[in-house]
């Protein structure tokens, strides 16, 4: 009888545990339209130390080789969305399928991923459209800025 009264209190415990993970889309639109630098980590309800973004039409096992996301996704149909795949500790935590003209990501590929400090993106107007993109900072010079050294 002690075992089923355990079994009674615990297992309903550990399932509250388990939040929803959330990427907070319409935050992350409502700065990107102002032209806020985007710092992933503070649109997320999670722990992650790496995120893999996929452009459209991304070959599922290429998604699959990279992040080791298993999932089926239409990321190798569809042009309308970018796959945002978070991973903590080697492990998969979630993936989202970004709708681009929300937050356009898809120029953010890079081999291996992002991890959370490398995880700040800016935005780019091209063509009426707004691309988020990575600090193209070089020996600390921030994107946008130059940086005139005297000849040695």
């Amino acid at each position: 009888m002690k075992n089923l009264t355990f079994l009674l209190f615990f297992v309903p415990l550990v399932g509250c545990t388990d939040l929803p993970k959330v990427l907070d889309e319409q935050a992350l639109s409502n700065d990107i339209n102002i032209d806020k630098t985007i710092v992933l980590k503070n649109y997320t309800s999670f722990e992650w130390d790496r995120v893999y973004v996929f452009p459209p039409y991304t070959p599922k096992d290429k998604v699959k080789r990279e992040s080791g996301l298993r999932k089926t996704t239409v990321i190798d149909t569809s042009d309308s969305i970018t796959l945002l795949v978070f991973k903590d500790q080697g492990l998969v935590v979630t993936y989202f399928e970004v709708k681009r003209y929300k937050a356009d990501f898809s120029e953010l590929y890079k081999e291996g991923g992002h991890s959370v400090s490398e995880a700040e993106f800016f935005v780019e107007h091209r063509d009426s459209w707004k691309y988020l993109v990575a600090n193209k900072s070089v020996g600390g010079t921030p994107r946008g800025s130059a940086s005139i050294l005297p000849p040695l």
